[in-house]
């Protein structure tokens, strides 16, 4: 039907410059966040907006686009505008495929607009930790470079690609990922994040195909006023990050 256009959802929120209340000319841009036709699954796209008035008001100019997958549960997505910042709150897949594990996440989509209408990924980008770095690991390298510890922005960024490698038609293997536990660290306000991997081939009359362990990651993460910042992810756990498990399998 031409109502479900843009899928279960269509919110928006109007962001004036800081001149807008007192100038008639200042410039107005306009967020519209909404999901896309979809029939067979719960996981599903959407795609985010920011507008600004062009020459002609039917066509308004797109200085901003971008398109993320998440699940249609039933909850009502709405978004939210202050000053320069938009927020839309979602649920997306969770990074491990035993749904006892871990079936969704929250993700926070915030965004800050500067006077050049640039869009910044800010934080928070979850609820939690082990939610950080799913997200992290996740978006694109251009968003999470932002929430990343610049010391370690290049070692990060190989770890970050190693987790999103590009897919090929007729691939016959592809990789896997668990949750771990999650631990405070001696140092305050710092949490170890373990993220298991696993390398699943398919193999022709072979149902369950063949798996190989891969190396596991220990995420060190800052606790800071808006969320968290990535600092490293080192492939053996840190001595000193013994607490006890701060999430159990299940618990999100």
């Amino acid at each position: 039907m031409i109502s479900d256009a843009f899928g279960d959802f269509f919110v928006s929120a109007a962001l004036p410059d800081s001149s807008a209340l007192e100038n008639i000319n200042s410039k107005w841009r306009l967020v519209i966040a909404h999901g896309t036709p979809w029939c067979t699954s719960r996981f599903s796209n959407f795609k985010i907006d920011l507008l600004s008035p062009g020459p002609d008001p039917a066509s308004p100019q797109v200085l901003w686009h971008t398109e993320r997958e998440y699940s249609r549960d039933e909850f009502e997505p709405r978004i939210k505008s202050s000053a320069n910042t938009f927020e839309l709150r979602l649920n997306a897949d969770c990074m491990s495929f035993d749904p006892a594990n871990c079936f969704e996440r929250r993700v926070i989509y915030r965004y800050s607009v500067d006077g050049n209408d640039h869009v910044h990924r800010v934080g928070p980008l979850a609820n939690n930790a082990r939610g950080f770095v799913a997200e992290w690991l996740t978006a694109p390298w251009t968003e999470s470079q932002n929430l990343s510890a610049p010391e370690s922005a290049t070692t990060l960024q190989k770890v970050h690609d190693q987790f999103a490698p590009s897919f090929k038609p007729n691939d016959d293997q592809y990789t896997s990922h668990g949750y771990g536990p999650v631990r405070a660290c001696a140092t305050p306000r710092t949490f170890q994040v373990q993220i298991d991997s696993t390398l699943e081939k398919i193999v022709p009359g072979k149902p369950d195909g063949e798996s190989e362990p891969l190396a596991t990651h220990y995420f060190h993460v800052r606790e800071v006023k808006n969320g968290y910042v990535m600092l490293s992810a080192p492939t053996e756990p840190d001595p000193t990050c013994s607490g006890a498990n701060l999430m159990p399998a299940g618990n999100e």
